[in-house]
């Protein structure tokens, strides 16, 4: 299967269109990549098939060939990253790839799947919107400074922010609450320092050069089609599994949980709304507050789970207390969460079941 993706390269001060085709055959698994690609773009071969794993989906097995045209231009750096994955994802035919004739994507890859920025993101865009492309995907550190290239024309710019900027003690939080942070060193308040400044940085540019941003603070976001860590995943994963489920710490911990079709509701709203411009808004559902015990006995009953709950020291640093305040997005976005948790659950645990059809 073949699949094309489309991303650009700096040359000098300008960039240029790259056209990035990933074909799947049998054979031998092997990754070839063509198109004069520098020591960087060759290396992507292993951050790109650790990042896509670690992401929840698969890369070809056989022997893939990557092209980068046109091939008598030199390739630098690690921005394929990204159209390489997504060429890979989209040859396994778990991702359709035909709408993205009119996009353009840059970004390196960590080896856990985030997007770290890249250089030149500027004339990229430049080409991209001389190219007509209908968008650009950057990194988020890079997002702002594509934005400018069109900031007459961008409708909204939405900025993820996380509810970890109000520390570990979370009580019915609003969007005025002090944000706070735990001991420097720590890697979980870096993630939440990072994010912090991200909405400094969009309300900044919003108010200096006008820039639609809106910055939206999710608060334990759930359901079918998630990836990475969390609790409800790893209790889900066990319980199919017919494993026990292990509780960090004494399963006090209390967190609001949000599921993912109340998430996008809120994130679509943000990015309609004519009151959300200039705002911060958290996202979540304060009804769906329990403590870590009660969901994994919840996550026991509602999958018939036969082992038991189990208790381990806890050795990282955990939030007590995560309960949203949401009455500024209820009141000028109209943002109401619909899913109770014990819906929410079925849903997900029946997403599990079915991708994993030998799970009790």
């Amino acid at each position: 299967m073949l699949a094309k993706i489309y991303s650009a390269a700096v040359y000098g001060v300008d960039a240029y269109e790259v056209e990035i085709e990933v074909n799947g055959a049998g054979g031998d698994p092997v990754i070839v990549i063509v198109g004069l690609p520098d020591a960087a773009v060759k290396e992507s071969r292993d951050r790109v098939t650790t990042a896509i794993s670690n992401s929840g989906y698969y890369w070809p097995r056989g022997r893939t060939t990557i092209n980068l045209a046109p091939a008598d231009i030199k390739k630098e750096g690690p921005s394929f990253d990204l159209p390489i994955a997504l060429g890979m994802i989209a040859v396994t035919e778990e991702l359709d790839s035909s709408p993205f004739e009119n996009f353009s994507f840059v970004g390196e890859l960590a080896l856990n799947g985030s997007v770290r920025p890249v250089k030149g993101v500027l004339p990229v865009a430049l080409e991209a919107r001389r190219r007509g492309k209908r968008a650009l995907f950057v990194p988020e550190a890079n997002a702002l400074e594509a934005a400018m290239v069109a900031r007459d024309t961008v409708e909204r710019l939405i900025e993820f922010s996380t509810s970890e900027v109000f520390g570990t003690y979370a009580f019915r939080v609003d969007e005025t609450s002090a944000t706070t942070q735990g001991s420097v060193g720590e890697a979980r308040w870096t993630y939440a320092v990072s994010k912090l400044a991200g909405e400094h940085m969009a309300h900044a540019y919003h108010q200096e050069y006008g820039l639609p941003t809106v910055s939206v603070r999710p608060f334990n976001v759930y359901g079918p089609g998630q990836i990475g860590g969390g609790a409800i995943r790893a209790f889900i994963e066990a319980a199919l599994a017919g494993q026990d489920l292990t509780i960090h710490g004494d399963g006090s911990q209390i967190r609001a949980w949000c599921y993912v079709d109340d998430m996008v509701e809120g994130l679509l709203l943000a990015l309609e709304h004519e009151n959300a411009v200039g705002e911060s808004f958290n996202i979540g559902n304060a009804r769906s507050a329990v403590t870590i015990f009660d969901l994994a006995r919840r996550i026991k009953t509602l999958s018939g789970c036969p082992g038991e709950l189990v208790f381990q020291p806890i050795h990282y640093l955990d939030v007590e207390l995560r309960i949203p305040n949401v009455d500024k997005a209820r009141t000028l976005l109209g943002f109401e969460p619909k899913v109770e948790l014990d819906e929410g659950l079925e849903k997900t645990i029946a997403w599990y079941r079915a991708k994993s059809p030998t799970s009790v």
